[in-house]
């Protein structure tokens, strides 16, 4: 219901199956090297909840790479190896320490976690909160 009223079109029926996203994170750490970070977790989300896409498959993942701009080939020659995955899972351990287990999950002035979506007023509430801080 959050999503429609903010304009966007998904049905979480779509899903099909609950993916390892492991290798997805990988993608979303690589893309951010190239500043693309943003347009890749807009096309996985997209893909997943919208579409129905497998996120957890290696050759859909290079394809949403390639759609954000990516080198497709690259990534998914970077896939298929272990590059990064031992530092993916150290952040995802560490975001499990504090009790992150919720995508998305915002961490703002490491002082507010704010868990899935959230209607515009929580965060112009964070915001006022964080700006009478400063």
């Amino acid at each position: 219901d959050i999503a429609a009223k903010a304009g966007v079109m998904m049905d979480p029926d779509t899903p099909k199956r609950i993916p390892n996203t492991l290798n997805a994170h990988r993608l979303i750490h690589w893309a951010g090297l190239e500043g693309r970070q943003t347009l890749m977790v807009s096309a996985l989300f997209r893909a997943y909840w919208v579409e129905g896409r497998d996120s957890g498959d290696l050759s859909v993942l290079a394809d949403l790479a390639a759609e954000a701009g990516l080198n497709r080939d690259g990534i998914a020659r970077l896939l298929s190896t272990d590059a990064d995955l031992a530092e993916i899972r150290v952040r995802e351990g560490h975001a499990r320490e504090r009790g992150i287990n919720a995508v998305p999950t915002f961490l703002l002035a490491n002082q507010y976690v704010l868990s899935g979506a959230q209607p515009p007023e929580v965060w112009a509430q964070v915001i006022d909160e964080l700006a009478a801080r400063a």
